[in-house]
């Protein structure tokens, strides 16, 4: 998450006495449409807070609600929610994750009755962008991509114990539950357990889960192929975990992830250049794959059913190891064991 500071001139008025905090007559504009406040922004430490209550109702329509007992603020939205306690400088991303405010410890304070915190802060907990631009401040919303998205208790997590390193895995059975299903199921019963990446390719894909290393074996859990788990919502991003096949609707045990860190350089001009394209390739998927990398060629022909939260760096590792004319590793690069557990706090 960006903590970036808040700077600039703004006109000001009214001491509060709190922090050294005063009124603002900064304007919001959300997504170029000024917002109305009834309460007014608060400048405190060079930082804009607004009350809780006004950004869930009016700028993130989130829901607000007040724990008393444990004098805890939450925001909720569709899955996520964000808590955050008075004289707090952290944030609680649903019931799992701490976040800093900020990294100079700004806090949340009370003030006649309203819960502050800074704007940005918030905002972006929301994954919106925020800028500070003469007395306004302008907050754009961005869409939440599956595999960015934070995670929930009881959501499962695999990590690949490699030879290289740990990389732990998370999964969507929403949009590929049979991919989701048959992974797992997998890991569980040590199907990869001893299983090496028979193909690598730097800058592009690492690819196991042939208990045969050949790239030719493997099978399902049901013992026959099953059908591709398309869905607009998952693409190739860096660090995506997909099924691999040997044509559509063949997909087995062997999976790769996606290891290219960027995008070709032109990948944005071939999108406008071509009507459809805009159409697979919307502004938000397009901006997402220049942030983040990935190969976006190769979207909806492949299951993509997960993405890797920790361990990027054993994927570079892997990828540049030294390979063969067939692009396997002249040294095997092991999956020792996989590891599946339960979400229940972050490790």
């Amino acid at each position: 998450m960006k903590k970036l500071l808040l700077t600039g001139i703004f006109s000001l008025f009214i001491c509060t006495g709190v922090f050294g905090a005063v009124k603002s007559d900064m304007k919001i504009m959300l997504d170029k449409n000024e917002v109305e406040i009834s309460v007014p922004i608060v400048i405190s430490d060079n930082r804009s807070f607004v009350p809780l209550r006004e950004m869930g109702d009016k700028i993130l329509h989130a829901n607000v609600s007040w724990d008393e007992k444990t004098r805890t603020a939450k925001l909720t939205r569709g899955d996520m929610t964000v808590a955050v306690q008075p004289d707090s400088d952290k944030l609680v991303i649903n019931d799992l994750y701490t976040v800093d405010i900020d990294s100079e410890g700004t806090k949340a304070f009370i003030e006649n009755g309203y819960t502050y915190l800074p704007i940005r802060a918030l905002c972006e907990a929301f994954d919106c962008d925020v800028d500070f631009k003469d007395n306004t401040i302008f907050i754009e919303e961005n869409v939440i991509l599956p595999q960015f998205s934070y995670m929930h208790k009881g959501d499962t997590v695999a990590v690949l114990h490699t030879n290289y390193g740990d990389i732990s895995l998370r999964f969507f059975p929403d949009y590929a539950p049979k991919a989701t299903e048959n992974f797992i199921t997998h890991a569980k019963e040590g199907y990869y357990d001893g299983v090496i990446f028979h193909r690598v390719i730097d800058n592009f894909v690492i690819q196991g889960g042939d208990p045969e290393g050949t790239g030719m074996g493997g099978e399902s859990i049901w013992g026959t192929p099953f059908e591709n788990e398309v869905s607009m919502d998952l693409r190739h991003f860096r660090g995506a975990l997909c099924m691999a096949n040997s044509g559509a609707d063949t997909n087995g045990s062997q999976f790769y992830i996606v290891q290219c860190p960027e995008v070709a350089s032109d990948f944005e001009q071939e999108v406008n250049s071509n009507a459809q394209s805009v159409q697979l390739y919307p502004d938000y998927i397009v901006k997402k794959y220049n942030e983040v990398g990935g190969y976006p060629y190769i979207d909806f022909g492949y299951t993509v059913f997960g993405q890797v939260i920790e361990g990027m760096e054993v994927v570079d590792d892997i990828a540049a190891v030294s390979t063969d004319e067939n692009d396997r590793p002249i040294d095997d690069v092991v999956i020792e064991n996989v590891e599946v557990y339960e979400l229940n706090e972050i490790k």
